[in-house]
């Protein structure tokens, strides 16, 4: 199975390469500097732009699935990466024939805000950053508008922890402020879901308890 990991030089990037490789899947990653994935020496490593189309219609080729956790870290400038790195990607995929694709996104987008608490409602576009939530709406919209084999996985705040969490997973789960998921749990499910057809069309929230 060959996987593209797209975002792979994050946190949850480099988490997912992880689960990938312990699945024993065949893995190449899309990232803007290379030296971020020094460490990995059993994968291949294309050094790029996801702006660049010429560049992700290259990565796409030849793939199975495609696994995307786009974003800008904290305290960078948003910017459009989000949204137009995710049309390149659609439309690479378009073009190589590649249907499968599997995005994170976040909570407080999509169906989701309709489930969140009022506080959460009121106060989420100020801790997350109304940019960010405009950027993921932009990109939801562009996968699910698409004829891909999409599916979409929404945490909320991320952690990295060592206490066990058990996910929980809904597509009208009330979520507050309080709600976390590890960001070891959020790869465990969006490599889980590679050969797990039922939630394919489908967007989601994914809770750690």
């Amino acid at each position: 199975m060959k996987i593209l990991i797209i975002g792979s030089t994050g946190e949850t990037g480099k988490l997912l390469i992880d689960k990938c490789l312990a699945m024993n899947y065949e893995v190449t990653a899309l990232a803007r500097d290379k030296n971020k994935l020094s460490d990995y020496s059993n994968i291949k490593i294309v050094q790029g732009d996801v702006l660049d189309y010429p560049t992700v219609k290259a990565c796409v080729e030849g793939q199975d699935v495609v696994l995307c956790a786009l974003g800008a870290s904290k305290g960078d400038k948003v910017g459009s990466t989000r949204s137009k790195g995710t049309e390149n990607v659609v439309n690479a995929m378009n073009s190589a024939g590649v249907s499968r694709i599997i995005t994170v996104t976040t909570i407080g987008v999509g169906q989701s805000r309709d489930y969140m608490s009022p506080v959460s409602k009121f106060l989420y576009p100020f801790i997350v950053g109304k940019e960010r939530l405009e950027e993921a709406k932009k990109q939801e919209l562009l996968i699910t508008e698409s004829n891909l084999k999409w599916t979409i996985v929404r945490p909320p705040r991320l952690i990295n922890t060592n206490k066990s969490q058990k996910n929980e997973i809904g597509m009208d789960m009330a979520t507050t402020l309080s709600d976390c998921l590890d960001r070891k749990n959020l790869a465990d499910c969006v490599v889980g879901l590679i050969k797990e057809t039922s939630f394919i069309r489908k967007s989601f929230t994914l809770v750690g308890r």
